[in-house]
């Protein structure tokens, strides 16, 4: 009896979690990755790409890459960066047209910290280059 209860259980956890995914979800993702590698001991060369989906994956929001030259100022990383950015945006509505940007940008990095705590204020400024609007 306890065999057949435990089966039931199991089944029933089991269906109960493959339904709650048959519902509609607002669920999105954001993933990002932000690196920087030194290239001497005043350069370095920062990297980042964002993709975001409407639901966890396989449906492009928006796809943003950008790379840089970076140039520290002072050791407390006070940092000055020079690059380019691609953007790739996706319509949200049927019958919008899909967005690509190409921009310049500078940004500035400035550490503020108090006791135990770091907090690093981000400044940066786009120069748009081109905006370039592709039909389905």
């Amino acid at each position: 009896m306890r065999k057949i209860f435990t089966k039931m259980a199991v089944t029933v956890l089991g269906l109960g979690s493959v339904l709650t995914f048959a519902q509609k979800n607002d669920l999105g993702a954001w993933y990002m990755y932000f690196g920087n590698n030194k290239i001497s001991k005043k350069l370095n060369w920062h990297n980042e790409i964002q993709y975001r989906n409407f639901d966890a994956v396989g449906d492009l929001e928006q796809l943003l890459i950008r790379t840089g030259i970076g140039y520290d100022l002072t050791e407390n990383n006070n940092n000055v960066l020079l690059g380019y950015g691609f953007i790739l945006s996706q319509p949200y509505v049927n019958g919008e047209k899909k967005k690509i940007l190409s921009t310049e940008f500078s940004s500035s990095l400035l550490p503020n910290r108090s006791s135990d705590v770091s907090i690093f204020s981000t400044v940066t400024v786009w120069k748009n280059v081109s905006w370039k609007m592709i039909s389905e």
